[in-house]
């Protein structure tokens, strides 16, 4: 049995969904966002090796960060924490998407399953 069978959930799926559809709704300043962007566009220049295909996982890939792999996939983990696109892929990056996932070992072995051996 896995934990999320053998447990109650810590995170609401369906509650982080309606907190982030609202909060997109009311327009607020996005600071906090366009700060880690900074951060992880300053850990990719620092990389001297080239992307080919590279999975975002949340929404939308910021515009900063697109000039960093030559195709982008945006996929999001669904309600069971299953995350489905079509890899390999030589990077994958996100931001605040998995601070919401109950099983997180789960979930890094999913990307990990995703990523090009090397």
């Amino acid at each position: 049995m896995s934990m999320t069978e053998s447990q109650k959930p810590l995170f609401d799926f369906y509650a982080q969904k309606r907190a982030r559809n609202r909060a997109q709704a009311l327009g607020g300043d996005r600071f906090l966002e366009r700060a880690a962007c900074e951060g992880l566009v300053d850990r990719l220049a620092a990389v001297t090796r080239n992307f080919e295909k590279a999975i975002w996982i949340g929404e939308a890939v910021p515009n900063e960060i697109r000039p960093f792999s030559r195709d982008w996939v945006c996929a999001e983990f669904d309600a069971q924490e299953l995350l489905a696109p079509d890899g390999p892929f030589d990077l994958a990056v996100s931001l605040f998407s998995l601070q919401w996932i109950n099983d997180l070992p789960g979930a890094l072995i999913q990307i990990r399953s995703l990523l090009k051996p090397d």
